[in-house]
């Protein structure tokens, strides 16, 4: 891929060793996608367009808590008056939502100036290495499934 499209990217600004070695530039990016993307539709508020990514400014600033909502992304057609939390237009399709409230057992708490807003990965098929492996942390509900690596990894 560096060879396909390294000629397309400002080389200028590089660090030295991305220029000696083009490759190690699409290995960050990589990473970064990985690392910081969010699943969501393949097309924009199209549920049946099966799962893509998506990069999203200050979304991965949220930290994972299970006990937080999720993202949810817009369609367009949410309406209140269809129970939903607000009203969206075609203009809103694609635009992602955290909601302000955490889960205390079986009610919402709504959250007050000061908390941290948080957000749960709801990432339900992921053992503690796959969390470790994609996000670079293990979350505290899998603490209890963790074990130490001995040796090189």
């Amino acid at each position: 891929m560096t060879g396909d499209y390294g000629e397309y990217l400002a080389q200028d600004a590089w660090p030295k060793e991305w220029k000696d070695e083009p490759a190690l530039a699409l290995r960050w990016a990589l990473c970064v996608v990985s690392s910081r993307a969010t699943a969501a539709n393949r097309r924009a508020g199209d549920n049946d367009s099966g799962t893509g990514v998506r990069l999203i400014p200050l979304v991965d600033l949220a930290n994972h808590r299970k006990a937080s909502g999720g993202f949810i992304e817009l369609s367009g057609n949410e309406r209140i008056m269809y129970d939903d939390f607000m009203d969206a237009t075609s203009d809103d399709t694609g635009s992602f939502v955290v909601r302000s409230t955490w889960k205390c057992g079986t009610s919402r708490v709504d959250l007050e100036k000061g908390d941290e807003i948080t957000v749960n990965y709801n990432l339900p098929g992921y053992q503690a290495v796959d969390w470790f492996v994609s996000l670079g942390f293990v979350p505290a509900e899998l603490s209890s499934s963790t074990m130490k690596a001995n040796g090189e990894l």
